[in-house]
């Protein structure tokens, strides 16, 4: 149902999406302290804290957040505006390009898991690329992407857009229930402050 401020909807739209940049952002981040805490560190590596960030990257942004930018702020900016396409191509590749790094992460890590030594180095870069791969495309989203649906989309599709990603706080993200989701996130969020800390 079409919300009474069109207003309203623009900015719950653009403040549920970047809220959600923030929280991708934070797990990275965590995920490439702990790496470099693995690689320095003459303990051993917190392979579980890695996996559960993992786990997030992929019920969350891959299998929630990008699809429904696509599926309905990418589609109803292309029928507004077809001079966006470009933009929403490499934006659109970009997501591709974070699961394949994301995916690196994952092989890296079962080689950790047998012991392998040189590889907490490999481990340590890749989940470094995944980090700048996501971080710098949070940035260019947010330079181009949501300025263009800002100045073209009209009010109907606002409304589209923030009922999609209000949802976000429905039963389910991917494969696991919210509150296992939640707890998933709080235990990440936990760890990146625990990490930052050490480095102090």
């Amino acid at each position: 149902m079409a919300t009474s401020d069109p207003l309203q909807s623009v900015e719950r739209a653009i403040g549920i999406i970047e809220d959600e940049h923030r929280s991708i952002a934070v797990v990275v981040q965590g995920m490439r302290q702990v790496a470099a805490r693995s690689r320095e560190a003459t303990t051993a590596p917190d392979l579980k804290s890695l996996e559960r960030m993992l786990t997030y990257l992929d019920e969350f942004p891959a299998r929630v957040h990008h699809p429904k930018e696509e599926r309905h702020l990418h589609r109803a900016l292309r029928m507004r505006h077809p001079g966006s396409e470009a933009i929403l191509r490499e934006v659109e590749s970009q997501h591709v390009q974070e699961r394949e790094y994301a995916n690196r992460v994952s092989a890296c890590l079962r080689n950790v898991a047998v012991g392998s030594e040189v590889s907490l180095h490999l481990l340590a870069d890749a989940v470094g690329n995944l980090a700048d791969v996501t971080l710098n495309h949070i940035g260019f989203e947010e330079r181009t992407v949501l300025p263009l649906a800002r100045e073209y989309l009209i009010a109907s599709d606002w409304d589209e857009v923030a009922q999609a990603f209000s949802e976000n706080d429905d039963p389910s993200f991917g494969d696991l229930p919210a509150d296992e989701f939640r707890r998933l996130f709080t235990h990440i969020a936990n760890t990146v402050v625990t990490e930052g800390n050490r480095k102090r």
